[in-house]
């Protein structure tokens, strides 16, 4: 750093972090997303730490016998509303409304949740949309009907993550634990 320099650090969003990079509004612009092909092509992506993208419930909900792992098609088929009710899920859980929760769709985290647990299908409208990944995790904490996606940095002890059936990678065809050693050894994608 050089004497005298200032930095002053805004909120949005992936989407906003690359956009304003581009237009000039900023000198840096952060991005949780990887580069897709629609971003400018003049802007440098610059890889400087790499996180997981996990599916977590409300502790209440969290059960070893009945919903402590998921496979992906059902974390799809309950985001795009197709699933509605827990009950549906397993007959042992309640039968109570599914309480979505997620990001907006300035968010790098929606973008990848989109992308890989939504084949490319936007959410269901029935998704409350938060700003922040934290936003995610305390309103999964406080809604004991909740379900969500976050960036698993944000993890803590108040929501319980899922184990995710892996559908390729080393582990393909096995429940694996979403951790940080999991997540950079490969062994959760």
């Amino acid at each position: 750093l050089y004497p005298g320099s200032t930095f002053t650090i805004l909120m949005g969003g992936s989407s906003v972090g690359v956009s304003d990079a581009e237009s000039g509004n900023s000198d840096i612009g952060m991005s949780s997303a990887v580069k897709k092909s629609t971003d400018p092509a003049n802007l440098v992506f610059t890889p400087v730490a790499r996180d997981a993208v996990v599916i977590v419930v409300n502790p209440s909900l969290w059960n070893k016998n009945y919903l402590y792992k998921m496979t992906p098609a059902m974390v799809k088929r309950i985001f795009l509303g197709q699933v509605t009710n827990w009950h549906q899920v397993d007959s042992h859980l309640p039968s109570h409304t599914i309480d979505l929760k997620g990001r907006t769709g300035a968010s790098g985290t929606y973008s990848y949740f989109k992308s890989v647990f939504l084949g490319g299908t936007p959410q269901s409208g029935r998704v409350a949309s938060y700003s922040s990944n934290g936003a995610v995790r305390s309103n999964v904490h406080l809604d004991k009907y909740s379900i969500g996606y976050l960036a698993m940095s944000y993890v803590n002890s108040s929501v319980r993550v899922l184990n995710l059936l892996m559908t390729s990678g080393p582990q393909s065809g096995h429940y694996v634990v979403p951790n940080k050693t999991n997540a950079l050894n490969g062994n959760y994608t």
